[in-house]
């Protein structure tokens, strides 16, 4: 296994709030998290998961938050140009119609 594919002890705290939070039910809302990842100053055309660190964290990170229960529908993954390997997450609440489609 590479370095940065396991995480520490002090994360599994973490996950475990993030997915509480995801997890909690309000009529006409839904809770969201987007993960970014800086890949540098262009979009590249391709990305190599597997020579990738940060991708293979932000996969790692998706993995615990789905063993949780979380909805896979409600978490989003994106690349922006940036800093290489800088990973933003925004968490999310959206009103949504009765259909469960955002407003």
């Amino acid at each position: 296994m590479k370095d940065g594919e396991t995480f520490n002890e002090a994360s599994i705290g973490f996950f475990d709030r993030i997915a509480r939070v995801m997890q909690i039910e309000e009529k006409g809302k839904k809770r969201e998290i987007e993960i970014i990842l800086g890949v540098g100053e262009k979009l590249p055309v391709n990305i190599d998961s597997s020579n990738n660190q940060s991708l293979r964290q932000v996969a790692l990170f998706v993995t615990e938050l789905t063993v949780r229960e979380v909805d896979g529908s409600a978490i989003s993954i994106g690349l922006s140009p940036g800093d290489e390997g800088n990973i933003v997450m925004f968490l999310t609440l959206r009103s949504v119609d009765e259909f469960g489609v955002p407003e």
